[in-house]
């Protein structure tokens, strides 16, 4: 099987954990991940605890298009999202899917592994950009108020939301502040 990073028949057996069995590169040490074998694996609930110093990903230069081993079919890319910032490549067709060296690591130590394939959901991926838009939009604010004026912002906010009159408060602010 060739490699979708190296295009290299370099791709050969490997438990990423037990009773769990992929493909993984000689070279790069990415894994290809058959989606009948994860959910297999998923099925007997046979998932490892051991994964709290896993190491942090490692990246590998992916930037051209990946190719699907199994089927030969142009792999798409999704963003896992939260802490982790890098994307996993799907096989819309086949629906295996390819993870960079570490990732799998990654992904137990966040507790995701056992979400991998929702990941390419469009509700995932949605929610991921939601999210992402609320980080980028805080951010923006915080710099144009400065740290001490965000702050008392978000705690006003916070106070208002449980209010029954909050319309009525922030019409008076409005107009008050005219």
């Amino acid at each position: 099987m060739y490699c979708p990073v190296c295009q290299a028949p370099t791709l050969h057996p490997h438990d990423l954990e037990p009773g769990f069995h992929a493909q993984q590169c000689q070279r790069c040490e990415g894994n290809w991940i058959r989606a009948a074998a994860y959910w297999q694996w998923r099925s007997h609930g046979t998932l490892s605890p051991e994964y709290a110093q896993s190491p942090s990903v490692t990246p590998v230069d992916t930037a051209g298009l990946k190719w699907c081993p199994d089927c030969h079919n142009l792999l798409q890319r999704y963003q896992v999202g939260g802490a982790l910032t890098f994307a996993l490549d799907h096989c819309y067709q086949c629906g295996g899917a390819w993870l960079d060296k570490d990732e799998w690591a990654a992904l137990k130590r966040d507790g995701l592994h056992e979400e991998l394939y929702h990941i390419f959901t469009d509700a995932w991926q949605r929610e991921r950009r939601e999210t992402e838009r609320q980080h980028l939009s805080e951010a923006q604010f915080r710099r144009r108020l400065g740290e001490k004026a965000f702050d008392h912002a978000r705690e006003f906010k916070k106070w208002l939301e449980q209010q029954a009159t909050r319309s009525e408060i922030l019409a008076y602010l409005i107009h008050e502040a005219e």
